[in-house]
């Protein structure tokens, strides 16, 4: 079945190597960790609290019914950045499969999977994974073509941030992303310094911010999992909702970064989750038989959005700009190109806290306020799925490999 995937990349392409240099945006990439499609106030979910991100999703375009490539977070991660999905771009999983007996003798789950990652056979069969990503296409690498300076935090599979073409990282070449596991846990210091330093120094930038969030270990600040002790269904989802909302307040922090370096009008922001997550209600486990590694909407399925949303009308001035354009959420309905996406907006119509298709002024005197710049998700997937368990539906209509409720 196609996915809606290659978008982040051709959004990117289009509007930053199709520019002039004069008109390079900043882009900045958000994807969050084992993150549920239903878990955003603007999803409609009414389980945890996104203030950050459904400001986001105001001034987006967003494609509420967009899909990764893959269910587990170093595929889907490298389709991403390539653009690519898994059986282009070759990598089918997180690590390389090595035999059991390679951590014979270890005792404990931990031990054993320390020994196995310093066999042999496993850094070789990692640095083949390597090899095999680089013969793809990656964004950092050609957006430096274009003069672009780029910065890696977070998640990361493939070793040293190099091997992805940015110019700067945290990563040193460990499992998940080892040192870059900092951000927005820790800090958010390597990020915000680097937008600062590629301002004085008159570069565009393009940042990943991939923290592992919400993803476990679910270790959130008491302030926040005291909200939803006794909301969520269990002291697990609990943590995990307060995960949610902990990495949406990392998002306002650098958004406020933005503002007061004055970098919010000239930054494109994409906003994607590697793979879903629902926790199970009877034990403190992910369900991964309807979400992570499953092929299912628990899975697979994210909210995409890409702000400011590029207004759709040609026209010169804001007054007469139509809302964005509305894109079919269909989960069978080919990836878009780069042909399908709009330019960015001129920036005195893309203010910050406003876009086109909901400031004031993109809407003609007298006329009705432009309605937000979504496809609304029908109204079974607007429930709350905190306690409820989707079932596949029998329907002949149905596509495949989508959970209904």
């Amino acid at each position: 079945m196609p996915r809606l995937l290659p978008l982040c990349v051709a959004v990117l392409a289009c509007l930053g190597l199709s520019l002039s240099a004069a008109d390079r945006p900043n882009i900045l990439m958000i994807v969050s960790d084992d993150h549920s499609w239903f878990d955003y106030g603007f999803m409609g979910s009414k389980a945890v609290s996104t203030p950050h991100l459904d400001k986001l999703a105001a001034e987006s375009r967003v494609f509420p019914r967009g899909y990764v490539t893959n269910s587990l977070c170093g595929p889907s991660l490298a389709s991403m950045l390539t653009g690519r999905h898994v059986h282009r771009h070759g990598l089918t999983g997180n690590d390389p499969f090595i035999p059991a007996s390679a951590a014979a003798g270890a005792k404990g789950a931990a031990k054993a999977a320390a020994a196995k990652q310093k066999n042999a056979a496993f850094l070789d069969g990692r640095a083949q994974m390597i090899k095999r990503f680089q013969e793809s296409p990656i964004l950092p690498r050609l957006l430096g073509e274009q003069g672009y300076v780029s910065l890696q935090t977070g998640k990361w599979w493939m070793g040293p941030y190099q091997t992805g073409g940015f110019t700067e990282g945290m990563t040193k070449g460990g499992r998940h992303g080892d040192e870059g596991l900092d951000i927005g846990r820790k800090t958010l210091a390597p990020l915000t310094d680097f937008i600062s330093r590629a301002k004085k120094d008159g570069k565009p930038f393009f940042v990943w911010y991939a923290p592992m969030m919400p993803h476990d270990p679910h270790t959130p600040p008491e302030r926040l999992l005291a909200k939803y002790r006794d909301k969520s269904p269990t002291l697990h989802a609990a943590k995990y909702h307060a995960m949610v909302e902990w990495f949406d307040e990392t998002i306002g922090e650098i958004r406020a970064h933005l503002e007061k370096e004055g970098l919010a009008r000239d930054t494109i922001i994409v906003y994607i989750a590697d793979n879903g997550w629902i926790p199970r209600t009877d034990k403190p486990s992910v369900d991964f038989e309807r979400s992570k590694q499953s092929p299912f909407d628990g899975g697979v399925r994210t909210p995409i959005m890409v702000s400011p949303c590029p207004p759709m009308a040609t026209d010169s001035t804001c007054s007469t700009t139509r809302p964005c354009r509305r894109v079919r959420s269909s989960p069978d309905r080919t990836r878009p190109t780069t042909s399908s996406i709009s330019p960015a907006p001129p920036p005195a119509c893309a203010t910050a806290g406003s876009s086109p298709a909901t400031s004031s002024s993109s809407s003609p005197a007298g006329s009705r306020p432009a309605r937000p710049n979504m496809v609304r998700p029908t109204p079974s997937s607007r429930r709350d799925f905190s306690t409820s368990r989707p079932t596949r539906t029998n329907s002949a209509t149905s596509p495949p490999n989508v959970l209904r409720t």
